[in-house]
């Protein structure tokens, strides 16, 4: 399940960044290009793709910093 997350993760990141980006699961997305309104781009697109909602408390940089700080929040609180 969590491997099948970080790809989720880095499709959408692809797809957001227009780009085929190289990133490891612990890479700083925000080095890597992310920016604020990527990042929502990013957020809107993993809640539509898992059927969640993210809770305003869970929207911090950390929570979003690399693929495996998104793929540990959405596994602890919103997949189940």
């Amino acid at each position: 399940m969590e491997n099948n997350m970080k790809e989720i993760i880095k499709l959408k990141l692809n797809g957001i960044l227009n780009r085929c980006v190289a990133l490891n699961d612990d890479s700083d997305l925000f080095n890597e290009g992310i920016d604020s309104l990527s990042l929502i781009e990013l957020i809107v697109a993993l809640e539509e793709q898992l059927n969640i909602q993210i809770s305003d408390d869970d929207l911090s940089r950390e929570n979003f910093r690399s693929i495996n700080s998104i793929c540990n929040l959405l596994t602890s609180k919103y997949i189940n």
